[in-house]
This record gives C-alpha cells, structure tokens and sequence, in this order.
C-alpha cells in the first residue's frame, strides 16, 4: 500500500473540496496584484503621452522644459 501523496494537501475535516481554497485565494490575489501592475503601467503611459501633448506654455507652468518632456515622454512604460 502506498502511503499519502505528500505534495497533496490532506482533507481537512469538514472540507468538501480537498483544501484548494488557499490555492485559489493565493492564486486570486497574484491576479489582482498583476491587474494592480498592469494598471499602474498603462496610466503612466497615458500620463507621458499626456506630457508629450502639452505645449511650451503649459510646459513652463509646470516647471518643466520641452527637452525634459520629450525625454520622459519617450521612457518605457515599465520603467518609473
């Protein structure tokens, strides 16, 4: 006779589903931390496109030169 798997988790008394529900609640949170990622990313891509859009005056309101905005701008999104 060959004895418990040891990769698989033991049923839990009272457990009708073999004890995958911190499987499936680790498994939801890595998806919304990836939704959260992905989200985060996009915005600042909307936000540099943004940048890019605005002219020399609303670029001197803010501080910030023509040169400094197409740099930024031109940035990967994936870099902060």
């Amino acid at each position: 006779m060959i004895g418990p798997n040891p990769l698989v988790p033991a049923k839990a008394a009272g457990d009708k589903h073999g004890g995958g529900g911190q499987a499936v609640r680790a498994l939801a949170r890595l998806a919304v931390s990836a939704w959260r990622w992905i989200e985060a990313r996009r915005a600042r891509a909307r936000q540099r496109r943004a940048l890019a859009r605005l002219d020399d005056r609303l670029l001197a309101d803010i501080g910030v030169s023509r040169r400094e905005a197409a740099m930024e701008a031109a940035r990967p999104f994936w870099t902060e």
